[in-house]
């Protein structure tokens, strides 16, 4: 069954994120899905099962430290549900200070310093409203979202774009290359290749999923 809060950390940060994790789950009566550290970071299971993951919550949790913001993969996963529409929201464990990149890009974010008591007793609250409302593209919480019509690549010029079954383009020319992580493209995740040489992973409607630098 599909889990409606997912929780963004670092595994360096285990312990505690469990600690918390169980106290949101009672609060909420909500289970929580959480990377529990089976499966290594570069496999492409990996990359597609927190993609279903993210995709299948409503909320997504940001367990922020000086591991946690410094993790290109943790990064990835608040972009993708940022662009999903998930409501979001970044807990504060251990008063930890934001580095000055980090700080750039989430200052504004909704904080919560868990370590007061107010503060988390309003997270609460906040995650409950938000399991009964909608999202920031205005769909209802739990009800599923519209379904995305399956693109492929297909050349542009020298780049490539993505078109769907009637090549209707959908992506105009971006990449240089994209290779699916499987030979049929089910999961719908990709390799992409920018101008540059920049490799980053991509779902099947061109979103960057985890940007990296190979």
């Amino acid at each position: 069954m599909d889990k409606r809060i997912f929780i963004s950390y670092s595994r360096k940060d285990f312990d505690a994120v469990k600690v918390i994790k169980a106290e949101i789950e009672k609060a909420t009566g909500e289970e929580c899905w959480m990377d529990m550290g089976g499966i290594p970071y570069d496999s492409p299971d990996f990359v597609d099962m927190i993609v279903k993951a993210i995709e299948a919550a409503d909320v997504f949790l940001f367990m922020l430290s000086e591991h946690s913001q410094n993790s290109m993969i943790a990064r990835g996963e608040i972009t993708l549900a940022s662009r999903k529409g998930k409501h979001i929201a970044f807990i504060n464990m251990n008063k930890c200070e934001m580095s000055d990149g980090f700080t750039i890009l989430y200052s504004q974010a909704n904080i919560c310093d868990y370590q007061v008591p107010e503060q988390r007793q309003e997270l609460i609250k906040e995650i409950l409203k938000w399991l009964k409302t909608t999202d920031a593209n205005g769909i209802t919480a739990g009800a599923g979202r519209p379904k995305q019509p399956k693109l492929h690549p297909i050349k542009i010029g020298k780049l490539y774009g993505l078109a769907d079954e009637e090549e209707n383009i959908h992506v105009k020319g971006t990449w240089l290359k994209i290779v699916p992580f499987d030979k049929d493209n089910e999961g719908g995740l990709a390799f992409a290749e920018y101008p540059g040489g920049n490799w980053g992973v991509i779902d099947n409607q061109g979103n960057m999923v985890l940007p990296y630098q190979w």
